[in-house]
């Protein structure tokens, strides 16, 4: 058998594999799983019996073993696609890293197991070739895994066949509008749109909070609560953050609510500040942006709260894909009126675009800004020179970023030109560090709350 390479091995040798996975899956650490050998194409592992593994005959509980399998075969195809990450495993980055998935599995259980199970999983290595052009290309990979369990004796306990689902990250948004989107690509926005939703919600559960929002976390749920434990015990400084631009923006919409005639979200998520914000927001037109999935599932929130008011279902909605199609239009054939002020509000994006799409976005914007005075764009950045940092505290925050499946890849500064050339001029920039005045962390000085007008006056 081939071995992985030197590059791979820091990511996927058994001793790593076994570290990264143990952190990113709780059940996998506490069951004491981990990774015997590591080729191309080949993976072996062991599921210990223990307390945790076994069942009320002190055997190998069904599932759990199916849990091994899952994880052995992820590994066996991960290693011929050599080291590219898997996506909530490890460090991702902007255009490197796989959706893996477990989508099928059959399990034929021999006899009871009584002892270490040692799984086996093996890519046979005619489809090895294929496999790696249908990854590069972009295509999806749908691929069956023999699986077998064994004693230490090689005693067979018992076999299965594990389909997995495997594609590059950046492919999993649809190209275009009008396909159906992948029930991946699904997925990771609406578990973004609810750790989000319940990062607010702690706030609220402050001796002091800056605000309350019960909504959020009615929209985050079950999922959203263990998703935002998992990212706190990574990076706990994530909440402050969050609390610090949900804050700012509450009081540019109280300071602004007598100029302030349209609100536009581009990027509305699962943001219900329109609510806690009725008696500002009255007779304003409220439009909210987002990818279509994320607007049905918003919906489908909303149709579950009791307490929703009319001004939520009044908003006008519109399903823009911001890199692929044009906001102003969107905004133009839905009723937008630009000599009416207008606040703009492009909260907890721009540090994922990347440059281009940034200027494209900003552009749009900052157009539709100069025909009043008053209108203003709200939007949180991060400054470039977190990525240049030396401080350990920051670089270790923007590799829980990445390895939590949210890396960071574009930051502005005082003379970015992207705001230069979109006609937008700086008015206000706040800080975490101005609402939690006890906080000494550098990444608080990096990440800042803006308001801008249109440099036309």
């Amino acid at each position: 058998m081939k071995p992985i390479s030197t590059e791979a091995k820091k990511i996927l040798s058994p001793g790593n594999a076994t570290k990264y996975l143990r952190d990113a899956v709780p059940a996998v650490r506490i069951s004491e799983f981990k990774f015997l050998e590591v080729n191309v194409g080949y993976c072996r592992a062991i599921l210990p019996l223990n307390s945790f593994s076994s069942n009320q005959h002190g055997t190998h509980q069904a599932l759990i073993l199916g849990m091994a399998g899952d994880y052995t075969g992820g590994v066996a195809l991960a290693s011929i696609l050599d080291a590219e990450p898997i996506l909530g495993v490890h460090e991702v980055t902007a255009n490197k890293g796989m959706s893996l998935w477990l989508i099928k599995s059959e399990m034929s259980y021999l006899r009871p197991s009584v002892e270490d199970a040692y799984i086996e999983a093996h890519v046979p290595k005619e489809k090895h070739e294929l496999l790696i052009q249908r990854y590069h290309s972009g295509s999806t990979i749908l691929l069956d895994i023999e699986m077998s369990f064994r004693t230490k004796n090689d005693q067979d306990v018992a076999k299965g066949t594990f389909r997995y689902y495997c594609k590059k990250k950046n492919l999993l948004m649809p190209s275009k509008s009008n396909r159906k989107a992948d029930a991946m690509f699904e997925h990771i926005i609406k578990t973004s749109a609810k750790l989000i939703a319940r990062l607010r919600f702690l706030e609220s559960k402050k001796t002091n909070p800056l605000f309350i929002d019960q909504i959020a976390n009615e929209v985050a749920g079950a999922q959203g609560k263990v998703i935002a434990n998992r990212f706190l015990e990574i990076l706990p400084e994530l909440q402050l953050l969050v609390a610090g631009r949900t804050h700012h923006l509450d009081l540019t919409l109280i300071r602004t609510s007598d100029t302030i005639k349209q609100i536009v979200f581009v990027g509305v998520g699962l943001d219900y500040r329109i609510e806690r914000h009725n008696e500002n927001i009255q007779k304003k037109l409220v439009y909210s942006l987002d990818l279509r999935e994320m607007l049905a599932y918003r919906k489908e929130c909303s149709n579950q709260i009791d307490a929703i008011s009319t001004i939520e279902q009044a908003q006008i909605q519109i399903s823009c894909n911001f890199i692929t199609e044009s906001i102003s239009e969107k905004l133009l054939n839905n009723g937008f009126d630009s000599k009416k002020a207008s606040l703009f509000i492009f909260e907890g994006c721009s540090m994922y675009f990347s440059s281009k799409e940034n200027n494209k976005i900003l552009n749009e914007i900052g157009d539709l800004m100069r025909y009043n005075k008053n209108s203003l764009l709200w939007m949180d950045v991060i400054d470039e020179k977190v990525f240049d940092s030396d401080n350990p505290i920051v670089n270790k925050f923007l590799a829980g970023m990445a390895r939590l499946g949210e890396p960071f890849i574009y930051g502005f500064n005082s003379n970015n030109e992207i705001i230069k050339q979109s006609g937008l001029c700086l008015i206000n920039k706040s800080f975490a560090t101005d609402f939690f005045k006890d906080e000494n962390n550098e990444i608080y000085t990096l990440y800042s709350y803006n308001l801008f007008k249109s440099s036309s006056y």
